[in-house]
């Protein structure tokens, strides 16, 4: 009898905390949502109508760990209508296409003999969308190795800057100030490779410090993995 009341006040006793993290999980969802209709609408806000043109966000780091986060899809359900990619097609493309199948729609339904279009034009589509796909894959590919050749060609360009100004640059081993005035040159290129590293990324490409954070705080570089080298 003692162990069946302690269990049924144990049990009662955990059902505050139960609800209360339903709650915080409810809470947190809310400022999910609000966090991505307020992304959503960051790159339209300051247009006078929907006439006008859109403005894609810039992409960064912290826009790709939100793009690869395991909400994604809800997101992309919720903020549909937002989307500056959905504002751009809406009209007049997605309208003549609605109105076009609306069209085929009502004179299926009233003329007696209804249009039937035969199954190559689908199995046609199938392939189509199988190439499509192909290329997505290659596509992301290409970007990643055009970033590899673009690092690369900013550290080229560092070395051929600081070869050729220390080339002009008085110094000798009676010259204190030419030799600081090149080592503080040295410094500033390399600082600058260092800063474009950060700015890319969130910690520089510094994938030690990414693995101690946890796999779940892990954010990487628009590209796919890390830029530095």
């Amino acid at each position: 009898m003692r162990t069946l009341l302690g269990g049924s006040l144990r049990h009662m006793s955990g059902r505050p905390a139960r609800s209360t993290r339903w709650v915080d999980r409810v809470r947190a969802m809310s400022e999910d949502v609000k966090g991505w209709i307020s992304a959503e609408e960051n790159g339209q806000e300051r247009r006078g109508g929907r006439t006008e043109p859109t403005r894609d966000q810039n992409y960064d780091f912290s826009m790709w760990a939100r793009h690869t986060s395991r909400k994604r899809h809800l997101r992309h359900v919720i903020t549909w209508g937002y989307s500056a990619s959905t504002q751009r097609i809406m009209y007049p493309d997605l309208t003549i296409i609605g109105a076009s199948a609306l069209l085929l729609t009502l004179y299926n339904d009233a003329v007696l003999e209804p249009l039937i279009l035969p199954g190559e034009p689908h199995m046609l589509t199938t392939t189509v969308l199988a190439l499509v796909v192909a290329h997505r894959t290659e596509a992301g590919s290409a970007r990643y190795t055009e970033a590899r050749e673009l690092w690369a060609d900013v550290a080229h360009s560092s070395r051929g800057i600081t070869r050729l100004a220390l080339q002009w640059m008085p110094q000798s081993d009676q010259d204190a100030y030419g030799k600081a005035q090149a080592a503080r040159l040295c410094r500033m290129t390399k600082a600058f490779c260092i800063t474009l590293k950060f700015h890319l990324t969130v910690d520089g490409g510094d994938r030690g410090a990414r693995q101690a954070r946890g796999s779940n705080n892990q954010l990487e570089a628009p590209v796919g993995g890390p830029v530095g080298g």
